[in-house]
């Protein structure tokens, strides 16, 4: 009898400079991997979290998602305060709005809970 295939898939395709991504059991885990600044939102972290969340919704393998922070100190601490000072005004307001806009492109959370710094968004009703 064969072995059932693996139900692990690494994501290979995507480019992400701070975020790890795998697919597992129907759930995508992703974590912000900048743990040196506390895993500071950049504009390319931003860039990284969209992409995972877009690849999760058009995957229909996919019916929930994992969102923590590399390292032990923080889950995420917020903007990218390094990235920020050296912006103009105009520049800061337009990563801001980018942020903002981010999870508001994709479809809303039915459920969502934080438990110790991770965060599930499911796609789909939990059963």
């Amino acid at each position: 009898m064969d072995a059932p295939p693996t139900e692990t898939q690494p994501a290979a395709t995507l480019r992400l400079a701070n975020v790890l991504y795998e697919k597992k059991d129907g759930i995508g885990y992703v974590t912000v991997n900048r743990p040196k600044v506390l895993n500071a939102l950049s504009t390319p972290t931003w860039t990284d979290i969209r992409t995972v969340f877009e690849d999760a919704r058009d995957d229909t393998a996919v019916h929930g998602v994992i969102l923590t922070g590399a390292g032990n100190k923080a889950f995420i601490a917020g903007a990218d305060i390094s990235e920020l000072s050296k912006a103009t005004a105009l520049d800061a307001e337009r990563a801001s709005r980018f942020g903002q806009e981010g999870p508001r492109s994709h479809r809303e959370p039915r459920q969502a809970g934080d438990r110790g710094g991770q965060w599930l968004c499911a796609r789909r009703r939990l059963r």
